[in-house]
């Protein structure tokens, strides 16, 4: 049987009855589990380092990025559906339509969304 113990290392007993015990992070499902994610991408800066290092390399700069980022396409059909929602609710206001508050917490959830994106757009330099 397998258990985890207060130091991060999973013990298991063995046929004879002695417990072994087996770093966690040597466990394949949670090396490549959702849990492991931050230990994943530090590895990659860490075997860089090491890879530099072994070359000589000891000054470097590091520059972090995501590619995560909307692609201008994605940018645009995300900001002209937003735009299309954010332009209902401004017809609403301007004819005096009563805007009830599960409508008022969707406009302002849109005009934070709306926001956010066009911040990252213009942090990447393309507004």
């Amino acid at each position: 049987m397998e258990k985890i113990n207060e130091n991060n290392t999973s013990d298991i007993e063995s046929d004879n009855g002695e417990v072994e015990v087996h770093e966690i992070y040597n466990k394949s499902n949670f090396i490549n589990g959702r849990g492991a994610r931050l230990v994943r991408i530090l590895s990659e800066f860490v075997g860089v380092q090491d890879a530099l290092r072994d070359e000589g390399i000891f000054f470097t700069v590091v520059v972090f990025g995501s590619s995560r980022s909307l692609s201008q396409e994605k940018y645009e059909s995300k900001k002209r559906n937003l735009g299309r929602k954010l332009e209902k609710f401004k017809e609403q206001i301007t004819n005096n339509i009563a805007i009830d508050e599960e409508e008022l917490k969707e406009c302002e959830k849109l005009k934070k969304e709306f926001r956010k994106i066009r911040k990252i757009k213009m942090d990447r330099g393309i507004l």
